[in-house]
């Protein structure tokens, strides 16, 4: 349950090891969220509503790297054979997503609120350093983006519903 209790000794691990968080709890309170929420709303249902906030209005990189999270390390491999990196240098670019398992992937995510200025030097050095390059955006994009992109290059779509498709 979210209860207010001001503790500076506080931190997000509270969550994890105790079910709750005074530090959450206060910054809940004092952002004037809580009074948006019914009484007796847990970490969890606050977690999965902001999710699903964020799913239908604010699709921020986060949302597409959570996506490729669970849609190719936990569905397609597992957490015990593959291992995921995020915002990993490369030459002169850092990977947005990357994705090793024997084989190396890598996915430049490019959202709708995104500038694809730098797509194609970003898709070069990682055409030199990994097995596999892909590019993940909105269906909004992809003309623009299969546009600059070889055809040796996967698309991958993130759909509404939050599940990847696979563009080429």
């Amino acid at each position: 349950k979210i209860s207010v209790n001001y503790s500076k000794e506080s931190k997000i691990s509270d969550l994890i090891k105790k079910g709750q968080s005074d530090y959450l709890s206060s910054v809940i309170h004092e952002s004037g969220y809580a009074s948006l929420l019914p009484n007796g709303t847990t970490f969890l249902q606050l977690f999965d509503s902001l999710y699903s906030f964020l799913t239908s209005n604010y699709r921020s990189e986060y949302m597409y790297k959570n996506a490729l999270a669970v849609d190719i390390v936990v569905e397609r491999h597992s957490l015990i054979d593959a291992t995921i990196f995020s915002e990993l240098p490369v030459l002169t670019s850092k990977a947005d997503i990357v994705i090793v398992n024997g084989t190396s992937s890598v996915y430049e995510i490019k959202t709708e609120f995104d500038n694809t200025s730098r797509r194609e030097s970003q898709i070069e050095s990682y055409k030199q350093a990994f097995d596999k390059v892909f590019g993940v955006t909105h269906r909004s994009l992809v003309n623009s983006i299969d546009a600059l992109i070889d055809s040796g290059i996967g698309i991958m779509l993130l759909n509404d519903d939050m599940t990847l498709e696979t563009y080429r």
